[in-house]
């Protein structure tokens, strides 16, 4: 349950469905502990939001991060196939598989 976040929460709803033409980044920022990833999962779950888009997928980042291993989740996680099915790709690969997976469509990613 998420407490005093509601009006967090419609706002992004809002900015969500609206829809805009052209890509649009929402960003959830702020010090640790005050619920970004309560909000963002509340946001991503909702039936609401699932249903305005048609490619829903999610990855974890840390502070120390490596960029294919995120875009390996993340092929993993539209595609269906497993982070071995593209492990041996370089990172331009990956760019462009991905790129070719989510062009045309609306997606959220968490």
């Amino acid at each position: 349950m998420m407490v005093g976040h509601e009006n967090e929460f419609e706002m992004m709803q809002e900015k969500l469905a609206r829809g805009a033409r052209e890509l649009e980044v929402v960003s959830i920022v702020g010090m640790g502990g005050i619920g970004k990833t309560t909000l963002a999962t509340k946001i991503y779950d909702d039936p609401f939001i699932m249903s305005r888009f048609e490619i829903r997928a999610k990855v974890t980042v840390s502070q120390e991060y490596c960029a294919s291993k995120v875009l390996l989740g993340l092929l993993s996680y539209i595609s269906g196939d497993t982070d071995e099915a593209h492990e041996r790709q370089e990172y331009w690969q990956l760019v462009d598989r991905l790129q070719k997976l989510l062009k045309g469509g609306r997606y959220l990613v968490k």
